[in-house]
């Protein structure tokens, strides 16, 4: 970054003489992101703004009115600036925007919450949509990421970024849409999942929760419906045997 400013070009003979100025602009290696924090009680967001050539500008919009961030944290690293402002997420049925202003640029990123939740037996299958603009495909150096939040702890279940496809076991990502395609459910799968689309300039994150349960054993269904079949026609004949003047003892 010492290396910006002015320079000059001189070339010269006896007669003629050139004499050329050249600004230089040097771009600090800056990258920004949001990331999503679950606890059993709190929900919180925090935005990143990592290795900026002089401290930018973070702000915060919940719904259309500006907030104010819950806390802070910058540290420097020579002439670098590397700033996190936090936010907690106090309505989940409202959507929050950072915005991080930079010189001529701004990066903004927004976080949403699916209204209505998924509810599935076990063993079965799911997708779960990811909310995309339509073009985010054809944009340079776009990612997507499939994490799970259940119990205070976070685990990446895959990943895709136009070419490469990273997935665990049970888990794909469709190409076409994004969403999350998810079989063999167990009750271990309900959480809250999170779909990341990020570009160098916007980031998207939403938030769908799925609830597993387990289904009944079907031995088990079994053997009651015929209990309770014989318990009924026991009751029959008994009753049939006293109107015939039988009379039962122990």
């Amino acid at each position: 970054m010492t290396d910006e400013g002015s320079y000059t070009c001189y070339v010269g003979t006896t007669q003629y003489r050139t004499e050329v100025k050249v600004l230089l602009r040097v771009r600090a290696p800056s990258s920004y992101a949001l990331e999503y924090q679950k606890t059993n009680t709190d929900r919180r967001l925090k935005c990143y703004a990592f290795l900026t050539y002089s401290a930018p500008n973070i702000s915060w919009v919940q719904g259309n009115v500006s907030i104010q961030e819950t806390d802070r944290e910058e540290t420097r690293n020579g002439i670098f600036y590397s700033i996190r402002s936090d936010k907690d997420i106090i309505n989940t049925t409202n959507t929050y925007y950072c915005h991080i202003h930079f010189h001529h640029e701004v990066w903004a990123a927004e976080w949403k919450m699916m209204p209505d939740h998924l509810c599935k037996e076990a063993g079965g299958y799911t997708v779960i949509p990811c909310e995309h603009d339509n073009d985010i495909a054809n944009t340079d150096g776009f990612s997507v990421v499939w994490t799970l939040h259940r119990n205070a702890v976070t685990s990446v279940l895959a990943s895709f970024n136009g070419t490469s496809h990273s997935h665990q076991p049970r888990v794909r990502i469709n190409k076409t849409n994004f969403s999350l395609m998810l079989d063999r459910l167990t009750a271990d799968d309900s959480g809250e999942y999170l779909c990341n689309i990020s570009t160098p300039l916007y980031s998207k994150l939403t938030v769908s929760t799925l609830h597993v349960e387990n289904s009944g054993n079907p031995l088990i269904i079994v053997i009651v419906v015929a209990a309770v079949i014989l318990t009924v026609a026991l009751l029959y004949y008994l009753k049939k045997k006293r109107k015939r003047g039988v009379i039962w003892t122990p």
